[in-house]
């Protein structure tokens, strides 16, 4: 499935100014390609992958996946977090089926 990105613009409003994080950032992954983002902290990358996966869709320009725009996150779309997203008290298996409001009781550590 080929991710078809054209982001004309992304910026953040801090501070009382505008934050410039992305800008003309145009390019295509055909199926079968490995791709890397690399760069410097504050540079974008982060942002970059929440707005292919769906979790950012405040910019200008388009993400196509497959025939599908991105306009928010869905089952054909994912990445990994950079910082750890796992509750440690539960096996792999029930951390990938938790319920992340915390309303199940087995999601939610214990206190003894």
């Amino acid at each position: 499935m080929t991710i078809s990105v054209d982001i004309v613009d992304k910026s953040f409003w801090k501070d009382k100014q505008t934050i410039q994080v992305l800008e003309n950032v145009r390019f295509t992954i055909v199926p079968g390609e490995f791709v890397t983002v690399i760069g410097p902290s504050g540079c974008g990358k982060s942002t970059l992958l929440k707005m292919i996966g769906g979790l950012d869709t405040d910019y200008d320009g388009q993400i196509v996946i497959g025939e599908r725009r991105v306009t928010e996150p869905g089952m054909k779309q994912g990445f990994i977090f950079q910082e750890h997203r796992l509750f440690p008290w539960l096996t792999v298996e029930e951390n990938i089926a938790a319920n992340f409001n915390l309303k199940q009781a087995a999601v939610r550590r214990k206190v003894d």
